[in-house]
């Protein structure tokens, strides 16, 4: 199990395009170059330099988490996490020094590992390094029962907000720790008892960093745009100094257990959900990468559970297996969750023949074979995103003592045989599995045994101090510029626009085309599904068949329509680019839309409505929308149960063929080929995309939203936290005013550091995390400014009274010169790894298209930025704060408060 610690970081103006990505992370050619070394202190060291990386990651892996709690004193190693953040004597704010030089930050706390990160411009590296090692050596002499108390309260709030106001959060947080009897390392949840966090003691929390918290129980690892000689004596100076103490005593391996049974919950969810778990083996390696290797073959093709339960039986929305693997133990999963309709008996029934007939039949070779291709590319992938591999690095020196294994997995699973495949799967189901069950019903917001009860009364271990160690106070270097890519421009001969942008990517090319025309002029949630070739087949090929010869090829393939745009996004191997067109060309020419898979798709429509009408979130925005949008503007139109009835296959088809028109279109394209190799090839593959059908342009005016004081209410019944949302008029984007606009919405709420945060979730407790962007389209008048977060309710008008206060204060408290500096600082790293992979820079140009904007764009913002002064950005503060703030929040009456 994986708990984020921190949200992430909101990003505003372009940024609001950004968190909307998925890039795929690409390997530059060559082999990367690893450098491993372990100071006096026991701290093992991987370094990993890449010419063509624009950030640098700096990844810190302890070999502590919930497994190495105590009886009660679960939750422990999570709640630590969040006080790792805190400060220490010599630097009390750890947030506010990471923002000044452009870096991110995040954890995550597992059962076998606790995990953070830092990432930003290589400028701020020393910086980086002497924050985490700051808090290695001086973070328990310096916590606070204040600290203490405030990270108690944001932890109960992560509680409420990922698995009480989840439908299903109980039943997944309680199965997870199902098959473990009392007494092993894993049978309590990663995130603990509210019992056993309520009671942590300040000093718990202290003897648990003295006892775990060392250099010879953690692994560091550094990747991406970096020099290893000065790496190395920033790493001397700091983490160096650190003293040598013994590594902890770990658990010796635990048998793995049997325990077997049935726990049936009812909560809010859309259908049935019924999971089969079995235990999986100890420890990590090969034999656990083959039970890894089978959950993923059982998704692949014609006999994979999805074809068998979803598209052949209609019986399940959604069908699959994952094995997670842990140190004393794992756990190998089965789940389906049902079609609409379908009752918890016949869907556990289907899924127990379709496993049945899976042994039988045998896992075929065309899984493993596209199981094992996938997997080499996900590896080759991920050299080019610094984050990816410091973690990828930090995690196999952490298990095999050597970060050059860290393709291990791609090796050894070439030794897998389809028998050894079969053989698993029939040696797990045939012992009974815990079946763990989810019906329908009213929204269950009690916390599970797991979450409620104490895990035990044991003592706190005496740990001796340790000494203060005094970092040297080492600076940032030189900021470097963002390096654009190279864009030409061409005409295609059925007059499609080429963009071509030139990156360092060796391996991956990406695809993005958009056509003018999306979801304003389309009838409710027709544009989105129509759009997406991904979910149905093309040609002659069934949905089962195209998706398979897609993943033969490590293809990927989707589609999805903006507010005034569509687009179809591809992406694939350099070396199978070819091959990516002509199944991007079969899908655009030769669409399929095929009933029974169209009713697959509608299913799934449902589905996710009856969830949203269980999100606080999605009522708080309605609302909000209602109260600023003109009526029947696409804000605040919804897609309701009639509406779903009226996304007929016959409209789909219509709307795609008038949408699908060459002359409307443009086709980013991100690759290092030139652009004549790449016209060719487009003009090759889409000889027969003519665009038949005229039209795709959008023929309603666009929405300008009215905001007026007003603070509205929702009801949704069980929540135990309120959702609220505000909305604020924003300069439009390309001005210099609108840059500082900008910087005052990053001090208000960018992240952690921001006004918001500091006092919702840093100083009150009250909020797991807050933040603000902006977003609009070029050109039009809908620029807006939106705060959200989730608090806990007993605290929702408190909560709306600080951050209206916190508004209207930045007329009388005007931002720092420091905030501006950091705000500047933050804002500019955003992009400085925007351009390092094919697929993430095609994205990002579709992305920008769809709100109207360009790399031109792009590139005056941060002209603008620096023109920006502080009395620019004080002088938009100001007027921000006399502005209009439209309120909605939304949760159950009867505990907001």
């Amino acid at each position: 199990m994986k708990i984020s610690c921190l949200p992430a970081r909101l990003l505003i103006s372009f940024g609001m395009v950004f968190q909307s990505l998925s890039p795929v992370f690409a390997l530059d050619g060559a082999k990367p170059d690893i450098t491993q070394f372990t100071l006096d202190n026991g701290l093992k060291v991987v370094l990993a330099p890449s010419a063509t990386a624009k950030n640098v990651a700096v990844v810190v892996q302890y070999d502590v988490g919930s497994a190495n709690e105590t009886p009660g004193h679960s939750g422990f190693a999570h709640l630590f996490e969040h006080l790792m953040f805190e400060g220490t004597k010599s630097i009390p704010n750890f947030d506010e020094v990471a923002s000044s030089v452009g870096a991110q930050n995040n954890a995550f706390t597992q059962d076998d590992g606790t995990v953070f990160h830092l990432t930003g411009p290589r400028s701020g590296l020393p910086v980086m390094l002497r924050l985490d090692a700051d808090r290695m050596a001086n973070l328990a002499n310096a916590v606070t029962q204040e600290d203490l108390d405030n990270q108690r309260e944001v932890v109960l709030n992560e509680m409420r907000q990922n698995v009480l106001d989840q439908p299903g959060g109980a039943a997944r947080t309680q199965g997870s720790v199902a098959i473990y009897p009392k007494g092993h390392p894993y049978d309590h949840a990663t995130i603990g008892s509210i019992a056993d966090v309520r009671a942590a003691k300040l000093e718990d929390v202290v003897a648990f960093h003295r006892q775990y918290y060392v250099p010879s129980n953690a692994y560091l690892a550094v990747a991406g745009d970096f020099d290893v000689a000065e790496a190395k004596a920033d790493i001397e100076q700091t983490f160096g100094l650190i003293p040598k103490f013994s590594k902890p005593a770990y658990l010796d391996a635990v048998a793995p257990p049997a325990k077997a049974g049935r726990m049936n919950f009812v909560d809010a969810v859309p259908t049935q959900i019924v999971t089969l778990t079995w235990p999986g083996v100890v420890g990590y390696g090969k034999d656990a990468n083959r039970i890894s290797a089978l959950a993923s073959a059982i998704g692949i093709g014609k006999w994979s559970l999805g074809n068998r339960l979803v598209l052949e039986d209609g019986i399940a929305s959604s069908a699959g297996a994952y094995y997670d693997q842990k140190q004393y133990g794992g756990a190998f999963t089965i789940y389906a969750a049902g079609a609409q309709g379908v009752s918890a008996d016949k869907l556990e029934t289907s899924l127990n023949d379709a496993v049945a007939k899976m042994q039988k039949d045998g896992v075929p070779q065309e899984a493993l074979d596209t199981y094992r291709t996938n997997l080499a590319a996900s590896f080759d992938n991920v050299p080019s995103s610094p984050l990816d591999f410091a973690m990828a690095l930090g995690g196999a020196i952490s298990v095999t003592g050597d970060a050059n294994t860290w393709r291990n997995e791609v090796e050894e699973a070439k030794d897998f045989t389809t028998g050894d495949m079969t053989k698993l799967l029939q040696s797990f189901t045939k012992d009974t599995a815990m079946i763990v069950t989810v019906t329908p019903g009213p929204r269950n917001n009690a916390y599970p045994p797991t979450l409620a009860n104490s895990t035990g009364n044991e003592a706190t271990p005496q740990i001796a101090a340790r000494p203060e160690v005094v970092m040297p106070d080492l600076k940032a270097d030189a900021s470097a510029a963002t390096v654009f890519p190279v864009v030409e421009t061409a005409k295609l001969a059925n007059g499609a626009t080429l963009m071509s942008y030139h990156v360092n990517d060796a391996v991956n090319a990406a695809l993005v085309l958009t056509i003018k025309g999306g979801a304003i002029d389309a009838p409710v949630g027709l544009a989105g599904i129509a759009m997406d070739v991904g979910s149905r087949g093309a040609g002659d090929l069934p949905l089962i068949d195209f998706d398979q010869k897609l993943r033969d090829k490590n293809i990927s393939l989707g589609g999805g329509a903006s507010a005034y745009s569509s687009s179809i996004s591809a992406s694939a191997p350099l070396k199978n680019f070819d091959d990516m067109l002509g199944f991007l060309a079969l899908s655009i020419s030769h669409p399929r839309f095929d009933a029974k898979e169209w009713m697959t798709i509608i299913d799934g429509q449902k589905a996710g409505l009856k969830a949203q009408k269980e999100s606080p979130n999605y009522y708080a925005g309605l609302s909000l929308s209602k109260a600023t949008y003109p009526e029947n503007a696409l804000e605040v139109r919804v897609l309701d149960e009639a509406g779903i009835e009226g996304l007929t296959i016959e409209k789909a088809k219509a709307l795609f063929l008038k949408r699908i028109n060459p002359k409307l279109s443009t086709i980013y394209v991100a690759s290092n080929m030139p652009i004549v190799d790449i016209a060719a090839k487009l003009d090759k593959a889409f000889v027969e995309w003519t665009g038949a059908v005229t039209g795709g342009q959008a023929t309603e005016t666009p929405s300008k939203p009215t905001i007026k004081d007003v603070t509205l209410t929702n009801q949704v019944a069980g929540t135990t936290q309120a959702t609220i949302v505000a909305m604020m008029r924003a300069p439009h984007s390309g001005t210099v005013e609108s840059a500082a606009f900008d910087i005052v919405v990053s001090v208000l709420g960018g992240d952690l550091n921001s006004r918001l945060s500091k006092v919702l979730r840093e100083e009150k407790g009250w909020s797991y995390g807050i933040g603000a962007g902006k977003s609009g389209n070029k050109g039009l008048d809908n620029t807006i400014m939106t705060i959200g977060t989730t608090v806990e309710a007993a605290h929702t008008m408190d909560s709306i009274a600080e951050i209206r206060r916190i508004v209207a204060e930045l007329a009388t408290k005007p931002i720092t010169d420091a905030e501006f500096q950091t705000a500047l600082v933050s804002s500019k790293s955003r992009f400085q790894a925007a351009f390092d992979t094919a697929p993430g820079t095609a994205q990002l140009m579709g992305g920008l298209a769809s709100s109207g904007f360009d790399l031109d764009d792009m590139k005056l913002f941060l002209a603008n930025l620096e023109k920006v002064t502080l009395e620019d950005v004080n002088r938009q503060a100001v007027l921000l704060a006399k502005s209009p703030m439209a309120l909605s929040y939304a949760g159950d009456k009867a505990t907001m408060k």
